[in-house]
């Protein structure tokens, strides 16, 4: 969970499976969701060889807001997932850009 994300903007939440666990021979699917404010903007489900890099565009309304990612795989062995995610903000002064998270699950 990620607390005061600042709007107004743009969040990008891109995600995927590291190489090494998409190229493994056991582990399920990993679901993946993502919430802000306690709603759900996201819902993917990755299969166990799957070597994309996904991205969710999510705008913002003004004032602060929550942002929780949610995954989970009825087989996790093996499973790790890499999340970025920043918000963009367009003004006066150009596209400013203010990142969160950045490593893996």
């Amino acid at each position: 969970m990620v607390d005061k994300i600042p709007g107004p903007g743009e969040l990008r939440f891109q995600f995927g499976q590291t190489l090494e666990a998409a190229r493994q021979k056991d582990g399920g699917m990993t679901d993946v969701s993502l919430l802000i404010d306690g709603q759900e903007h996201l819902s993917r489900r990755l299969l166990r060889r799957d070597y994309e890099l996904h991205e969710a565009v999510v705008p913002l309304p003004s004032g602060t807001h929550q942002m929780v990612v949610r995954f989970r795989s009825d087989d996790p062995a093996r499973r790790e997932l890499s999340v970025n995610a920043w918000v963009l903000r367009f003004g006066g002064q150009g596209v400013q850009s203010t990142g969160f998270t950045r490593g893996g699950l």
